[in-house]
């Protein structure tokens, strides 16, 4: 009995630690797949905004809205869609007892409009998915840079997790979440097509 109530703490922190280690490699799995889906919508419209295709499941900022750029838009649906603990972010426009209630197009996502170019910051609201566009570079070398800001699910590791955090911090501020976690980034390079 001695025994097991030595050993159960650091079981149980072990066992955390693991979980929390599937959670970061799931999550940087679906932040490339989401870096890849951005990269694919920049390559298609460029910094276009939803506005500009007449994107109509929209709502207000700071849900998906009309001045968000699509391939932020893009990138945001792959992940919140992906990520378990992030679904409470998705919102329905057409309500639970309407037709289309799970129809994913008339989802809308709370995370702001987080979007730069070229490392500078175009708007901002220190949200859980950021998208920065590659322009810097030949057409065909353009593409997009996605963060996204892992939390840290069990609190009691953070201990565990501040070298990993000092060295990739972020920090989501806004919109009813306030964290620091670890910075997942992922890049992806489709180019454009010459104008």
């Amino acid at each position: 009995m001695l025994e097991l109530a030595l050993l159960l703490p650091i079981l149980i922190t072990v066992f955390l630690s693991f979980v929390q280690i599937i959670i970061f490699l799931h999550s940087s799995t679906v932040t490339q797949y989401a870096a890849s889906v951005a990269a694919r919508a920049y390559q298609v419209y460029g910094s276009r905004t939803l506005e500009s295709i007449d994107y109509r499941h929209v709502r207000g900022a700071p849900y998906t809205n009309k001045g968000q750029a699509i391939a932020e838009a893009a990138a945001e649906k792959v992940i919140f869609e992906s990520l378990m603990w992030e679904q409470s972010k998705i919102s329905l426009n057409s309500g639970v007892g309407s037709a289309n209630a799970g129809i994913s197009l008339d989802r809308v996502y709370k995370d702001g409009n987080d979007l730069g170019v070229d490392g500078g910051g175009t708007s901002g609201t220190d949200g859980v998915v950021r998208v920065n566009l590659i322009t810097n570079r030949p057409e065909f070398e353009q593409g997009v840079q996605v963060t996204y800001c892992m939390p840290i699910v069990f609190p009691g590791l953070d201990a565990l997790f501040s070298t990993v955090k000092e060295r990739w911090p972020c920090h989501v501020q806004t919109l009813g979440s306030r964290y620091s976690g670890v910075a997942i980034v992922r890049e992806a390079y489709f180019g454009r097509e010459p104008s």
